[in-house]
């Protein structure tokens, strides 16, 4: 059913044409929350959790018959898939610490280049975060306390 453009003048321009809300701003009605397959308005940047570069969302996204995967997305400098839960995670170097962690056993230091890793570690300043927290979860931390700190400067200056 088309409707002319004589009828959508009228409607245009009809005073009597009853108004919801007229006190109310413009936009005044808030946007519903994005929804998992509205991969463009949860972030502008992934991070990639194997060689840790930040890309646009659209470098990330893999391209099917059907439009783009809405499950998967695919590192554009390392080629490593991922999930989009970890894409859309808000990256902390503990955070990546607990990713990597558990991930170990199935293969996550074989997927990391490890020289880019490691610079890019550097870069954003995550190495002690990062390694501080690792090595908590491995059971080897072997950072000291406070206490311990304090202990160890006063026994320096005598």
């Amino acid at each position: 059913m088309r409707i002319s453009w004589e009828t959508r003048w009228k409607h245009k321009y009809d005073k009597k044409q009853t108004i919801l809300a007229p006190q109310e701003p413009k936009g005044y009605l808030p946007k519903a929350p994005p929804t998992k397959t509205d991969i463009k308005e949860t972030r502008k940047y992934f991070l990639c959790p194997f060689c840790l570069c930040i890309e646009k969302v659209e470098k990330f996204l893999i391209s099917t018959k059907k439009g783009f995967n809405k499950k998967l997305v695919k590192c554009p400098e390392c080629g490593n898939q991922f999930t989009m839960q970890t894409a859309t995670t808000e990256w902390t170097p503990e955070k990546l610490a607990e990713f990597a962690y558990p991930y170990r056993l199935m293969g996550y230091w074989q997927k990391v280049k490890w020289e880019k890793f490691k610079q890019r570690l550097s870069a954003y300043e995550w190495t002690q975060r990062f390694w501080d927290r690792y090595k908590q979860l491995k059971g080897e931390d072997e950072t000291e306390t406070y206490e311990e700190y304090i202990i160890r400067k006063q026994k320096e200056e005598y």
